[in-house]
């Protein structure tokens, strides 16, 4: 940005006036000199703060810098209906396709919740949650909301935000604080539960992703930097981005569609505490000779278990999540999904249509396995979750609680 162009959004003047003419100690007439127009733009600029040079320099090149973001995505339509995108995926040169990428939604929702119980989502303190906690008509305690116990439980957060929390908090008067409990619930059912349409879903999630855009103004400058309406600005950007992402699977995908559950580090993070589990030095890293092992027959009981062949039980935990179903057409529907032809993953589509998957099916809603909330039982001979024994506590070597100066022996 050159100085002239400040100056004439300042509104100095362009034209030169006519040289100014003083008369010395002998009466001798004689010009004086006239800045340029560049010194005198330097002169004015110059005593503008920086804060105000900042906004006026955003505000002249932020028109072409959307209209540059929102060449790609402007025309991309969602069930042919205009959608305003907030998040678009990247383009990878080395695969030369574009991939989408987004954050875990059970650790967005443990990250919501957490904020919650300190308060300041969107100005709202926890009186709310506080209030239904201390009425003993739900789940919820006051021990979950001042001490935020165990703050990666989802089911703790299920419980934050449940119905019956929504209930209560309506009956108490707390509407601004059981909108919010809605929103952040119904997101998240979008994203776990079985048994809804694709479409459906979409619009479940639509209503905290209005939410949340309708705290910010993105051409008014400066812009929010570590709270927006008192969310953090990395959830905020985080969830909005979430709920964009899993609306450009749904071409980016084969045949179309996916498994929302599908979409998760979850998968991962469950995997690898697996091989932690079954390290043999109990260090919980393996070797590369065991991992591939591991590998090895981590695929061999997965072709298993989905061989629509078998006519025996194949169980691979102890613990049955999902009950055994006789009639399903889980196999046959994905075999004409992966008959229909791949979207192209090197270009940006003009439509997004949202096609359901078995997960998204009422057959599979009759074998979804029961999600518990989370507690926290207030007896006072109850079992206290998370308790160690003595010889773990005490006998056990620690030697992160020792002070390096007292492993060196300083005085």
């Amino acid at each position: 940005m050159k100085i002239q162009d400040i100056a004439f959004l300042l509104g100095l003047e362009t034209s030169q006036s006519s040289p100014n003419v003083s008369k010395n100690s002998k009466g001798n007439m004689r010009a004086k000199k006239v800045n340029t127009l560049s010194e005198l733009s330097a002169s004015t600029v110059s005593k503008i703060p920086k804060f105000f040079l900042n906004i006026i320099y955003a505000e002249m090149v932020w028109p072409e810098k959307m209209k540059s973001w929102a060449s790609d995505v402007k025309n991309v339509t969602v069930e042919g209906n205009k959608y305003d995108w907030f998040y678009k995926p990247e383009f990878s040169p080395s695969r030369n396709q574009y991939e989408v990428r987004c954050i875990d939604s059970t650790h967005l929702l443990t990250r919501t919740r957490t904020k919650s119980c300190k308060g300041g989502l969107e100005n709202l303190n926890n009186n709310g949650w506080m209030k239904v906690a201390r009425s003993g008509k739900t789940l919820l305690t006051p021990v979950m909301i001042q001490e935020i116990v165990d703050p990666m439980s989802a089911s703790m957060a299920i419980t934050h935000f449940s119905e019956q929390v929504e209930s209560v908090m309506r009956l108490n008067g707390d509407i601004a604080s059981a909108d919010l409990c809605r929103d952040v619930r119904m997101w998240w059912q979008a994203e776990d539960e079985p048994g809804i349409s694709s479409a459906k879903r979409h619009n479940m999630r639509m209503n905290l992703r209005t939410r949340l855009l309708n705290h910010v103004k993105f051409n008014e400058f400066p812009p929010p930097t570590m709270y927006i309406w008192g969310w953090p600005c990395q959830l905020w950007e985080a969830i909005i981005s979430s709920i964009d992402a899993k609306a450009w699977l749904y071409y980016f995908c084969h045949g179309g569609t996916y498994n929302v559950r599908a979409f998760s580090s979850m998968i991962g993070e469950t995997f690898f505490s697996e091989l932690t589990m079954n390290d043999r030095r109990g260090q919980g890293t393996v070797s590369c000779q065991e991992f591939g092992q591991f590998i090895g027959n981590t695929i061999e009981q997965v072709q298993i278990r989905l061989d629509p062949e078998r006519t025996f039980s194949y169980r691979t935990k102890r613990a049955t999540v999902y009950n055994l179903v006789d009639d399903t057409d889980s196999v046959d529907q994905m075999e004409s999904i992966q008959d229909h032809s791949r979207n192209s993953l090197d270009e940006i589509p003009t439509n997004i249509t949202f096609r359901d998957h078995h997960f998204d099916t009422q057959l599979r809603k009759r074998v979804c396995g029961k999600r518990k909330e989370g507690t926290v039982l207030t007896e006072r001979n109850s079992l206290q979750k998370g308790s160690l024994g003595v010889r773990w506590e005490k006998a056990r070597c620690d030697q992160s609680k020792i002070l390096p100066t007292v492993k060196m022996g300083l005085l």
